[in-house]
Parts: C-alpha cells; sequence; structure tokens
C-alpha cells in the first residue's frame, strides 16, 4: 500500500498592523536598547531579519540577538536574547553567522579568558531559544569560525587555529566526528576559512595559503560527507596577493563557487577586483584569477577594492560592486560590473558601469550586495557620513528617481554595516552609530521602488495556512481597510519567484471598514515539496504591498487528486476533474449541508487525467460537499458545489 508523508511548517505572525519601520531616515529604527561593539546580520525566509550583536559587560562582551520582522516590529524584546552564558572576554573577534531551512540562527564565534581561545558554536530559534544550550557547542581551541547550514540540516564549521585550520560538522545529537579534522600547508600555514553549503550536503571552504606574514593566495578544497577531500589537492584559485586579514564575497549555485575578491596582481603595485569561478570537478573555467572587474593596469588606473556579488537562481548571470579610488586613495568612486555565468564574460565593458564618479564627495559601497527583480541594490556612503541606498536596472542605469535614497540621514560616523537579500521587494540596512549616547544597532529598512518605510491602507493581521487532504487552506484577518481592492494570493517553489494563482476581492463597503473582517482562500494544486505563499494586497489606485510568507510543505508523493467540479453551480449533471498517478477504483461521497451522506458512487480510475460524470438531477436545489477516497489515497479531497 502506498503512503503519502504530509509535512507542513507554519509560520503566523501579526503582520503589518504594527510597522516599525520609520519613514524618518534622521531617526531610523534602533535595532536594540544596549550599546553595540560589534554587528552581523541574516535574514530569514519570511524576511525577518537577525540583528546579533556584541554588547560591553563590566570589561567584557556578551554576544547578544534581536530578530526584527518584515514590518520593523522586535520580536525578541527590547534588546534580544543572550546567545551564550560564556563571555567573550575583552575583546571580540571575527563572528560568522547563517540561517537554516527553519530559519534559525547558527553562529560560530569565540570564548577568550586568560590567553585562552576557544571557538564555539550556538543556535537560537526565531522565539529566542536556545537548542544547544546556554553555552553552546564547544569546538576547540581557535578562532574566527565560519559555519554554513547544509541541506540535510547538519552544520559544516571551519576555524583558525594558530597556522592551520580544523574543520568539523555538528548534527542533531552534536558534533559528528571524535577529533576535528584539518587543512594543513607549509611553510607558512592558512589562515581564514569561508564554509560554502554545496549539494547532497557535502561543503567546500575557501581559504587562503599565507606567502608571508601579510600576504596570501586563495585556494578552496571540497568534502564529502564524512568530511574526506574530493579533490585531489586543494585547488588555487589565484596567484596573485590577497591579505591574510580579509574574508571575501563567497556564493555557491550548486556545486559551484562563486568568489568575489580584490588583490595585489603580482609586479604591480595597485588593487584590481575579481570574480573565480569554480566547478565541482576543481575545475576553474574563467582561468587562474578568474575574470577581472576592469581592464584598469597601469598605476594611475583607479584602484578597485572589495568586489561583492550576488545572483538570483533564474539568472544567467553574477552582479558586482566594487568601490574605486584614484591612485593616491584620497577619492572615491563606485562601479558595477556583471558577468556571464557561464563563460565569465564581462557585460558593461572592459571597465564595468560608473554609478558615481571618483570625486571629492567620495561614495564608498558598504555590505552585501543585494538584488531587485532585474539589478542590483546596494548600500553607500559619502564625505558627509550619510548613508544611502541606490537601485540599478539590468543595464546598470538608476532606477529610482534622484538617483539614490537616504537611509541614515544623520552625519554621525557609522560603522559595521550589514545588508540582507531583497525578500518581499525589501532589503534591510543595519548598522553601528553614536548619536551622542554611545553606539547603538540602527536598521532600516529600503523597497526595490526606492521607498523607505511603509504606509499601510490595511491593517492585516493572521495570515496562516494548512495542509490537509492536499488542499492548502490560507487564512487572514484585517482589522481596518482604506481603499482596498481585494488579496492576490500568490504562490512560489522557491520562496523568490512568485505568481498569482487567485484573487480574493474586499469584504469592505467600497474598500473601506475599521471593524474586523476574515478571509479565506484554498490551493487545491499543491505543489511537491516547498510550498511558499503570501499575499499581495492592492489598493482601488493599484498601489500594493506585500503580507509575510508562510512556508508549507507537501513532503510525500504524487496519488490522486479532485482538481475541479463544473459546472458549478450545476442542474443535471456534475463534471468531476480528476488527477490521478494510479489505477484503482475511487468513491465519491455526496453529502449535503447537514452532513448527511445523500449519493455515493464508485468508479474506476485510470492513471492520468480522468472526468467523471455524476448525475445530481434527483437532488434538491442547495450547498453540497463531494468526497474524494480510495485504498491508496487515505486522504479525503472534498469540493464544494451548488445544486440549482
Amino acid at each position: 500500500m502506498k503512503k503519502i508523508y504530509l509535512l507542513f511548517l507554519l509560520f503566523s505572525s501579526s503582520l503589518l498592523s504594527q510597522a516599525q519601520w520609520n519613514s524618518n531616515t534622521s531617526e531610523n529604527l534602533k535595532a536594540a536598547d544596549l550599546t553595540s561593539s560589534d554587528i552581523l546580520t541574516a535574514g530569514t525566509s519570511d524576511g525577518s531579519t537577525y540583528v546579533l550583536y556584541y554588547t560591553p559587560f563590566e570589561g567584557d562582551y556578551f554576544l547578544r540577538v534581536q530578530l526584527l520582522s518584515n514590518g520593523g516590529i522586535k520580536l525578541l524584546g527590547d534588546s534580544g536574547v543572550v546567545i551564550n552564558r560564556r563571555k567573550s572576554g575583552s575583546a571580540t573577534y571575527v563572528i560568522s553567522a547563517c540561517t537554516d531551512a527553519e530559519d534559525n540562527l547558527i553562529i560560530g564565534f569565540q570564548y577568550q579568558r586568560g590567553g585562552e581561545l576557544l571557538a564555539l558554536l550556538s543556535k537560537v530559534t526565531t522565539k529566542g531559544k536556545l537548542p544547544w544550550g546556554e553555552f553552546g557547542i564547544d569546538l576547540g581551541p581557535g578562532l574566527s569560525p565560519s559555519v554554513a547550514a547544509l541541506s540535510n540540516g547538519d552544520v559544516a564549521v571551519a576555524w583558525n587555529n594558530d597556522n592551520i585550520i580544523n574543520y568539523q560538522k555538528v548534527t542533531s545529537a552534536g558534533i559528528l566526528w571524535p577529533a576535528a579534522k584539518e587543512i594543513t600547508a607549509s611553510p607558512n600555514g592558512v589562515t581564514r576559512p569561508q564554509v560554502v553549503p554545496l549539494t547532497d550536503s557535502s561543503f567546500g571552504i575557501v581559504y587562503q595559503q599565507k606567502t608571508g606574514l601579510f600576504s596570501s593566495n586563495l585556494y578552496e578544497q571540497r568534502f564529502d560527507n564524512d568530511g574526506n577531500a574530493v579533490w585531489g589537492a586543494p585547488v588555487q584559485l589565484s596567484d596573485y596577493i590577497t591579505s591574510t586579514f580579509h574574508s571575501y564575497s563567497v556564493l555557491s549555485n550548486d556545486d559551484i563557487t562563486y568568489i568575489g575578491y580584490y588583490a595585489n596582481p603580482d609586479g604591480q603595485n595597485r588593487f584590481d577586483g575579481f570574480v573565480q569561478k569554480v566547478n565541482g570537478d576543481g575545475a576553474l573555467p574563467w582561468g587562474l584569477n578568474g575574470s577581472s572587474f576592469a581592464a584598469y593596469s597601469t598605476v594611475t588606473d583607479p584602484y578597485i577594492f572589495e568586489v561583492n556579488i550576488a545572483y538570483n537562481q533564474s539568472d544567467n548571470y553574477i552582479w558586482a560592486v566594487s568601490t574605486l579610488s584614484d591612485f593616491n586613495q584620497f577619492e572615491y568612486g563606485i562601479a558595477v560590473q556583471k558577468f556571464d555565468m557561464a563563460t565569465g564574460q564581462k557585460l558593461l565593458g572592459d571597465n564595468g558601469k560608473t554609478v558615481f564618479d571618483i570625486s571629492a564627495n567620495s561614495e564608498r559601497q558598504v555590505g552585501n550586495l543585494s538584488l531587485c527583480s532585474d539589478g542590483p541594490l546596494f548600500l553607500f556612503y559619502d564625505i558627509t557620513n550619510k548613508l544611502y541606498a541606490t537601485g540599478l536596472n539590468a543595464d546598470g542605469n538608476f532606477a529610482w528617481p534622484g538617483d539614490k535614497t537616504e537611509i541614515g540621514s544623520t552625519i554621525n560616523a557609522k560603522s559595521r554595516y550589514g545588508f540582507t537579500p531583497v525578500n518581499l521587494e525589501q532589503a534591510v540596512a543595519v548598522w553601528q552609530e553614536d548619536r551622542g549616547d554611545g553606539d547603538f544597532p540602527y536598521a532600516q529598512n529600503i523597497n526595490c521602488d526606492g521607498i523607505t518605510g511603509i504606509v499601510l491602507p490595511v491593517s492585516l493581521t493572521n495570515f496562516t495556512g494548512t495542509l490537509s487532504n492536499s488542499i492548502v487552506t490560507l487564512l487572514w484577518q484585517t482589522n481596518n481597510e482604506n481603499n482596498n481592492k481585494g488579496f492576490h494570493i500568490q504562490r512560489s517553489a522557491d520562496g523568490r519567484n512568485f505568481s498569482t494563482i487567485d484573487f480574493t476581492g474586499t469584504k469592505a463597503i467600497v474598500g473601506y471598514s475599521n471593524t474586523r473582517l476574515a478571509y479565506a482562500a484554498t490551493d487545491a494544486k499543491v505543489l511537491t515539496g516547498n510550498n511558499y505563499y503570501r499575499l499581495l494586497q492592492e489598493d482601488n489606485d493599484g498601489k500594493f504591498t506585500y503580507s509575510n510568507v508562510i512556508l508549507i510543505k507537501n513532503a510525500g508523493a504524487f496519488v490522486m487528486r479532485m482538481n475541479n467540479v463544473y459546472p458549478n453551480p450545476a442542474g443535471s449533471i456534475l463534471n468531476l476533474y480528476i488527477e490521478s498517478a494510479t489505477t484503482e477504483k475511487a468513491n465519491f461521497i455526496v453529502s449535503d449541508a447537514t452532513g448527511k451522506t445523500v449519493k455515493q458512487l464508485s468508479v474506476d480510475i485510470v492513471n492520468g487525467n480522468n472526468n467523471i460524470q455524476l448525475n445530481i438531477a434527483g437532488l434538491a436545489a442547495g450547498n453540497y460537499f463531494i468526497k474524494l477516497s480510495s485504498k491508496s489515497f487515505y486522504q479525503n479531497a472534498v469540493q464544494h458545489f451548488i445544486k440549482y
């Protein structure tokens, strides 16, 4: 007997009605009421933002985390929660973080006490719980751990330990291997590991092999589930000189790694930018050193610094953004470049597209590169210390009127910038700033249309979803509506690319209401695997706002579904459209509004599409429900119809 296993993850929240994003960018949202000394940011699948920060405590530091909803609500109290009861000591070091499939935050950091350095892992749920306990998981001596959540739920982590790199896997039961494994090199050692999640729960580690005290070359090695090296030898990614104290922009796509980096080419007293591609077999299709950001070559040409990269799964190109400077490094500007993913060809000319000329205004890009539908979105600051965002189109031209939007309008010095990937047409900037009362973490949203803050025509709450009988039921409520046309129900298989599957019009009279209204919608064509749902609320004047996203997982194999009954209402004949992956007898039970069975039918269903005609001429006018069941299809599929 075949069985279908149905799993669902349900995310619900009171959303949009308490939005805290501030349209006044001189104020912004203070992410925590405690001072900070370092910040790291990570986004979740529903558009929320983790803000991880060190806060001073009696001469030491505690590491805390806050979670901001996609509407700017502080979900973990005024200042978040302490993620580990072990104080970090009198200094902070490089920390790393990622989110897993359940949106838990995985953090790699270190404990320092009396000269002892110990690498640690902690996990925080979206509710602020600590599944690995108040003291986390000890990895062993070392510092600066890099973490990656793997597709099977495990976590891969690598860290520095003197001149070697240790790496380990952590499962739900704890540390997997009795002793950490090692990457070594002589004579100068290795440093700065960056773990890259790949397909089939394997992973790569991009790292630097030292050539001197402050110089290095980039390498990568791949590892299987047991931690064994996949390639016979580590692959050298570049023979140009990079810095031993720097991490780079690293992405993965299936079993391919992309690295954005800058380096000092041999024999040249200058910095240049590059993007490297590494195939699953260790080949470098773009050649040693990869594809250059620009064709600059002389000492007096512009210098290229940090190269941040991004891509969409559906795209065939890599976007890159970099800060430029004159050769004296007195004045700065910003440029973007676009690479063909297959060939590495530069698509915006030999030197990329200049966004802001090198000038005394000194625009400098900060934080990660994000992407809207067809172009990049990035942060930068200028000589005034104001923080801005700029969106570009597919050709690298300005997408917004005015070319930029202020994110942080104060003129205080800012630092520790973070920028989340676009989710629900919005990215979130996080930074640290002293506005006269100490350093605090601040946050500001920016939409793909260049607008900050949220002005909501509809107060939408309790958007939930359930999976039953191969049908998803979505429920939501509104507390008030203003000029509302209705709700587009949208679904996605990857959480990024949504399409509308239905529309529910407003229940409010001409779109206005100040009372609670309840709504429902169903999806009878549920995808196998992940089903992401959101609402696009549309005003009568065409403006729109997105809800949060809920994820419903359908992990079972498809057996049978009743996709449609028609016509509806029906007179004498009701057509039943059945889609089946088996050939067997199916049973149909018709019940009235009171639940009383009024008609039954048993028919042979074949593999494929079936159109069954049911004679309902003898039924009285009214509301009815028809239920489908079979021997292997033990869930009940139900459709509603009206007899006239």
